[in-house]
């Protein structure tokens, strides 16, 4: 293919469909071995990855050729994905592995069994693997490819998510972020601790980053973060609302964050709201701890691209003031959505 696609899952069933973002029209559609717990892309955006944690294995789809490039057998409960600089990680709950793919040799990969079964997040820094832990409540770094232990950071209660900032490694605590920073061939360490009058129970346990800002935004309960790991500080945005999705705008100067009320609004990181535009009706949108599809986003050039379950449709915005929308019928319920380079 000569352009570049949507790749979206479908909530009710374990199916992708790849759609060209020029022209808004269905490519393929593939039939998947089981439910696509997370969708997640190269750090090149060739290919993307469904995570199927229920069936122990990965679809690989190469965008390029628009089919599926392999089913990859892991061990258990495939979960957390991480991609940065030319590799892509996954981590297995179930066994406590890494499997790691370098963006040239996909689908081929190396498998690092680091641990016993936990939730995780690995990320690579270098020669450096780092894997933390959300039982454990700790990360502990490996040499690669040699798979040597090398250090070990405690005291972070209840780790979940994980992002890469430079030579910066992010783990989400419950009473902080753990900053671990790469200096004269090892990781030194750093708690950036939750702002004293935060809510009980509020943490940061999803990340969001830019490649070309030193900064990365986490969820933070009704609002978000600002956090510069190069000053060791992190600051609060509050909103009117919880974050479902957000991210960096493709300059990443603004955030874009799509909120429990429907509204997605863009932001500049200092907290000032630019623009807000209804998207999906605050009703519509399932709470809880369940499997239901909620409204998502992604980004492709100057327009965002915001999945609606409830309607069975595909609504695009420009991302910078949101007006003149668009919106695409799909014959399915949306469920995560990317873009990959055809």
């Amino acid at each position: 293919m000569n352009t570049d696609v949507l790749m979206i899952s479908h909530a009710d069933e374990p199916k992708i469909t790849l759609m060209n973002v020029q022209t808004m029209q269905a490519i393929r559609t593939f039939d998947l071995p089981g439910r696509i717990a997370v969708l997640g892309a190269s750090s090149d955006r060739r290919y993307g990855f469904a995570i199927h944690r229920d069936d122990d294995c990965v679809t690989v789809i190469n965008a390029t050729e628009g089919i599926v490039k392999a089913i990859c057998s892991t061990a258990k409960q495939p979960t957390h994905f991480h991609a940065h600089m030319g590799h892509s990680l996954i981590f297995n709950d179930g066994s406590g592995s890494v499997m790691l793919f370098e963006d040239t040799k996909i689908p081929r990969h190396t498998v690092f069994d680091v641990t016993a079964p936990d939730h995780g997040s690995a990320l690579l820094i270098e020669d450096w693997l780092l894997v933390g832990y959300l039982r454990r409540g700790c990360v502990e770094v490996y040499q690669y490819p040699a798979g040597e232990h090398a250090q070990t950071f405690e005291a972070c209660i209840a780790l979940h998510g994980a992002a890469q900032v430079s030579n910066h490694a992010l783990f989400g605590c419950g009473d902080g972020v753990l900053l671990l920073t790469l200096e004269g061939g090892a990781f030194q360490s750093v708690k950036v601790p939750n702002p004293a009058d935060a809510p009980p129970r509020t943490r940061v346990g999803r990340f969001a980053t830019h490649e070309g800002r030193g900064l990365a935004l986490g969820n933070f309960g009704e609002g978000l973060v600002v956090i510069n790991p190069d000053a060791q500080t992190m600051r609060v945005i509050s909103l009117p609302a919880y974050p479902l999705t957000f991210g960096f705008d493709a300059a990443g100067e603004t955030a874009i964050v799509l909120t429990h009320d429907g509204l997605i609004r863009r932001l500049t990181l200092a907290g000032d709201e630019i623009a807000a535009e209804p998207v999906a009706a605050e009703t519509s949108i399932p709470r809880g701890p369940d499997h239901k599809a909620r409204p998502t986003f992604s980004q492709h050039e100057d327009h965002l691209y915001i999945t609606d379950p409830e309607a069975q449709a595909l609504i695009q915005v420009p991302v910078t003031h949101f007006a003149g929308r668009h919106s695409f019928d799909l014959d399915f319920a949306p469920g995560n959505i990317l873009t990959l380079k055809g």
